[in-house]
């Protein structure tokens, strides 16, 4: 019994593809996909789409291939030991002033939601709304 329906939905989807109404599949397609392939075959197509296509393909392009010519021909010189510390101990004491500011803003949080807000806060974002 269930491989005579099984059987009956194939045959009828092999109908529907094989009609002449389903052969066309472009109209399926977005609009984009068939102007690009209108464009292939040398319909005319929007002055702006074409320019759209030339752009990206410019770009993708200019990403595939590297010019090798731009690259650096011999490495970078290694940092010595002493360049590498007082970066790296700049970089510790950004993060540290980074953790500090970070620290006061959480405190400053905190006793808002405690405190509630200021009053200068509360008319400032009622102004800000369009309040009075």
């Amino acid at each position: 019994m269930r491989s005579k329906g099984y059987l009956s939905a194939v045959i009828a989807v092999a109908a529907l593809a094989s009609a002449g109404g389903c052969a066309n599949a472009q109209r399926f397609l977005p609009g984009g996909i068939v102007k690009v392939r209108d464009l292939e075959k040398g319909r005319p197509v929007s002055p702006d789409l074409a320019e759209e296509v030339s752009d990206r393909e410019r770009r993708a392009r200019k990403a595939a291939f590297p010019i090798l010519s731009a690259q650096p021909s011999t490495p970078p010189q290694p940092e010595g030991a002493l360049v590498r510390r007082n970066k790296e101990r700049a970089l510790l004491d950004r993060r540290d002033a980074l953790e500090r500011r970070l620290e006061e803003d959480r405190a400053k949080a905190a006793a808002e939601r405690v405190d509630g807000v200021p009053e200068a806060s509360a008319q400032e974002a009622a102004d800000a709304q369009g309040g009075t």
